[in-house]
């Protein structure tokens, strides 16, 4: 592209002033940093990235807080008057409110505190990543099983066992078996696009299916077939809330930081370095007399 311009010399002559600029491309500038953009920072259409960031920090830190699950059952059982067995006590025990033979937990309050915190937990951070869900049947079977385990697991502390078997069974059940129907459903929904999280669900699906046939099948002892059972949603919850918190840093507060050893790699370390995307506009000017006895001058920016 050129542009011509008209000035005078210092003698009072005419000269034209010819500009050319060589790859200044504006449009392609534009859209290699408005995908940089997406790149860094992704998020839902219709949503801020500060918005869409702080639902990933609330879903993110309300699942790793479930880890805190398994803390209070270690607190709660070392408070009691009677040796607690972690293979033959049902989780149940921890949370009875009265003092019998053989069941006596004097912390009942931080277990059942803690199931009713579990229950809320697990709601907020499926309400908080929904919307990163396809959209579809599956997502509304996702989302309707995770308020089914997160209200079944804080009636769990809301009617302990002492309250009457049906009762408690009642407020047991529906979560029990919520937990690894969802699991499955999250690894099947995941395949296609996120293969690590859908492994991770179905490893931890698995390992529920196999304690919950154990304890049914009576072939190990009910507190262990229990927690193989309950276990490993939990745990899915406090690594996958891990996960997502990491992913919110690296988008925000280490975006500027190369976490790549593609560097230090053997085969790339003598390579060229790649050029950037946006290659600096290269300007000439030439000074081109219309008259004669005026010098020309070449300035190359």
């Amino acid at each position: 592209m050129q542009i011509f311009r008209t000035a005078f010399s210092g003698s009072g002559r005419r000269v034209t002033q010819i500009i050319r600029v060589g790859d200044f491309r504006p449009h392609s500038t534009h859209l290699v940093r408005q995908r940089e953009s997406t790149i860094s920072y992704p998020h839902r259409a219709g949503t801020s990235p500060r918005t869409d960031n702080l639902r990933h920090a609330v879903a993110g830190t309300a699942w790793v807080l479930s880890f805190a699950y398994l803390l209070a059952e270690v607190f709660t059982a070392a408070a009691w008057s009677t040796p607690y067995s972690f293979a033959q006590d049902s989780i149940s025990s921890l949370g009875v409110t009265t003092c019998e033979v053989g069941s006596c937990s004097p912390m009942h309050d931080v277990m059942n505190s803690t199931f009713v915190a579990l229950g809320v937990l697990t709601l907020l951070g499926a309400l908080f990543l929904q919307r990163h869900i396809r959209s579809g049947r599956e997502k509304k079977w996702i989302l309707s099983l995770a308020v089914i385990i997160a209200v079944s697991t804080a009636a769990t502390g809301l009617f302990p066992a002492n309250d009457g078997t049906i009762t408690h069974w009642s407020a047991v059940l529906p979560g029990f078996v919520a937990r690894h129907v969802v699991l499955v459903l999250i690894a099947w929904h995941m395949w296609h696009e996120k293969r690590l999280v859908a492994l991770w669900s179905a490893l931890c699906a698995l390992v529920g299916l196999v304690g919950a046939g154990l304890m049914l099948g009576q072939a190990l002892h009910f507190g262990l077939g229990e927690r193989l059972a309950l276990y490993p949603l939990p745990m899915w919850m406090a690594v996958t809330g891990m996960a997502v918190l990491m992913g919110l840093a690296r988008r925000t507060l280490f975006r500027n930081v190369e976490f790549s050893l593609r560097p230090f790699h053997p085969r790339t370390a003598t390579l060229r370095p790649r050029r950037s995307a946006v290659t600096a506009p290269r300007c000439s000017i030439e000074w081109q007399p219309r008259t004669s006895g005026v010098d020309s001058a070449e300035t190359r920016a």
